[in-house]
This record gives C-alpha cells, sequence and structure tokens, in this order.
C-alpha cells in the first residue's frame, strides 16, 4: 500500500522595524549624483537603519558600486599631548558647521591623531571659508613595533608648497606593517580623557610650519577596500546600523552616472542628533 504524504505550511509575520525618525542622507529631489570619481555620503549621528537605493542610469552605467566607510577617531594636541580636543563627532556629523584651527602648531607640538578599527586609504577632508596660505608641508605616520613611521601620503589638500589650502583626498599605500594598538601602549604622552586606550589603527598627522586659520568641515574615511559591492538600478538594500560604527557610505559607478537615495531612520531612545 502507500501513505499519503502531509504537509505543513507555517504563516510568517515580518514586522517592520519601529523608528521614531526617518529622513534622507543624501542629496534631496532624486540622490546624490554618482560618478566615475568616488563620493561620500554622511550617516548622522544616531541612525540605526539605513536604505540604500541607485537610480537614474546613463546607458554606459551597469551598476552602483557601495561601499560602508568606518567611523574615525579625530582629535589634536597644540601643546605636545597636555590638552586635546576630540573632534570626532563634529568631523562627521554631516553638516555645514565648521571647526577652526587657529595657527595650528608646528610638529614637536601639535598633532592631529586619526584612528579606525579597520586599516583605512585616507581621509577626505573638507575645508570652510578659512584655508592655509602659509607654506607647510604634512607628513602622516602610522604605528608600526619600532615607532611612528611615515607613511608616504598623498595631500589633495595641497597647493604648491601649502598644505590644507584646498579640499581634498589625503591618501596613502597600506602598510603591511601598520599595528593595531592603543596609544597608550604606543607611549605618547596625552590626557586619559582623550580616546588613548582605544585600540585603532592609528595615524599621526603633523605640519612641518605652522598653519594659518583653517577652517575644517569634514574628515571622512576612505576605504581600504576598492572592490565594491554592486547593485543595479532600481535595487534596494536595508541594513541595521550600529551608533558611530559606519561614518559613510562611498560610491561610484563604474562607467557613466547614477544617482543614489540614502535614508536613514532611528529607534526609540536613540533619536538623531
Amino acid at each position: 500500500g502507500w501513505r499519503k504524504k502531509s504537509s505543513m505550511t507555517q504563516t510568517v509575520n515580518v514586522i517592520p522595524v519601529e523608528l521614531t525618525e526617518l529622513r534622507s542622507a543624501s542629496t534631496s529631489n532624486g540622490g546624490t549624483a554618482l560618478t566615475t570619481t568616488l563620493g561620500l555620503i554622511s550617516i548622522p549621528l544616531g541612525a540605526d537603519y539605513i536604505s540604500i537605493t541607485p537610480r537614474n542610469f546613463s546607458a554606459d552605467c551597469k551598476a552602483a558600486g557601495v561601499l560602508l566607510n568606518p567611523y574615525l577617531s579625530i582629535f589634536h594636541t597644540q601643546n605636545a599631548g597636555q590638552d586635546t580636543t576630540d573632534l570626532s563627532d563634529e568631523m562627521q556629523d554631516g553638516d555645514a558647521t565648521s571647526v577652526e584651527f587657529v595657527t595650528f602648531a608646528i610638529t614637536g607640538t601639535g598633532y592631529m591623531y586619526v584612528g579606525a578599527r579597520v586599516p583605512f586609504l585616507g581621509v577626505q577632508v573638507g575645508l570652510g571659508t578659512n584655508k592655509n596660505a602659509t607654506a607647510s608641508v604634512l607628513t602622516v605616520n602610522y604605528w608600526k613595533p619600532g615607532g611612528w613611521t611615515d607613511i608616504s601620503d598623498n595631500d589633495g589638500t595641497i597647493t604648491g608648497t601649502e598644505s590644507m589650502s584646498q579640499s581634498g583626498d589625503v591618501v596613502w599605500t597600506i602598510p603591511t606593517t601598520w599595528q593595531k594598538t592603543s596609544l597608550s601602549a604606543i607611549g605618547d604622552t596625552l590626557p586619559a580623557s582623550c580616546n588613548k586606550y582605544e585600540e585603532r589603527y592609528w595615524t599621526r598627522w603633523e605640519w612641518s610650519a605652522a598653519l594659518d586659520t583653517v577652517a575644517v568641515n569634514t574628515m571622512r574615511t576612505i576605504n581600504r577596500s576598492t572592490t565594491y559591492a554592486e547593485y543595479i538600478e532600481g535595487q534596494a538594500v536595508e541594513l541595521k546600523l550600529s551608533d558611530r560604527e559606519i561614518s559613510c557610505v562611498q560610491a561610484i559607478t563604474g562607467a557613466g552616472t547614477a544617482n543614489l537615495i540614502v535614508n536613514v531612520g532611528s529607534l526609540i531612545g536613540s533619536e538623531f542628533e
């Protein structure tokens, strides 16, 4: 004989996440324009949810490339570490408010510390109205066992001999000897109030001469990877975020142009800042 096989069905209810706020992180009215040059879209502080949708492909655009870039720890000292100022949030919150560095001190006294939880290819620096007009060369050092070492950066903020005179990308080739550690373990003299105990891939930025007053709007990570996640036109992706883990979306096209719509939301108790 034979036995009739019984079947069982199960209903699965999908309950949308409960958001208290929802807003756009990209350019309004259709999304941020993408080209074959990488662009960055800041994620507001306090975001717990993100959706990414590429649209408006030109005829020669086959996909939009997307990366999620790590949040940076950024602070500076102008008196050899006696006092520090944390700029992490201000440089990555996506608004137009700038921080003015008044006569940023020279090497040996003035340092900018920039670090992330994973290696990074560089930092995109966005300047405000006030820019440097004094000859000064930037050196970016990285930490490897044995000491701070010149990372051989390419300074996109320099015009002629004047670093921090225009917005630009400060980039480098990622060293194989770059070590993740804390500034406390490194031994730099810093107060406990700074990020000295955070284990990061740290860089230390130094200028050869004191800068004029410089207004800095943004400092955002450039991703270590050039292998972008690819999305076709209209393909949406939704992701959960942890606050201050991802600072921005990095996006590009392989050819042609497109637009990228990035929306973000926040949960109860973690509203946008």
